[in-house]
């Protein structure tokens, strides 16, 4: 009996493990960042922004709208925005716009530009279609 229960806590000590390896490598595949030479940091996300996807990007998302001054959101690999992944951009953006900096989104998929325009996401931000928009936009 105790073996059995041994067992149980090492399966759920290692399983404990493999999550959080699971959302390390969940964050370094749905986020990527390049700071332009003008200043401008390019933050690309990747699959789902969802519940899962969203958990996984907020913290850095937040840390970059409290430091950077410019930020321009590469939305070209998202394939899915639920509500939750909406509040993680305007969050985002209201952030950087009280500290008197700038954020813009670009290249979103058709399904993802047209979840952004029915919640009205820009009346908040810039959306703009392709990356050299995004930057024309933040240099205005």
């Amino acid at each position: 009996m105790r073996s059995a229960w041994a067992w149980c806590s090492v399966a759920a000590f290692l399983s404990d493990r493999a999550f959080n390896r699971q959302i390390v490598e969940s964050l370094e595949a749905n986020l990527s960042q390049e700071t332009r030479p003008e200043g401008v940091v390019v933050v690309k996300l990747v699959g789902a922004l969802d519940i899962q996807g969203a958990d996984a990007v907020d913290l850095e998302l937040s840390r970059l709208a409290g430091c950077e001054d410019r930020l321009l959101l590469d939305l070209s690999g998202v394939d899915f925005l639920a509500s939750i992944g909406i509040r993680s951009l305007v969050v985002a953006g209201k952030t950087i716009a009280r500290r008197g900096g700038r954020m813009a989104i670009c290249a979103a998929q058709p399904n993802v530009a047209a979840v952004l325009e029915s919640a009205g996401v820009g009346e908040f931000l810039s959306i703009c279609a392709g990356g050299a928009e995004g930057l024309s936009t933040l240099h205005a």
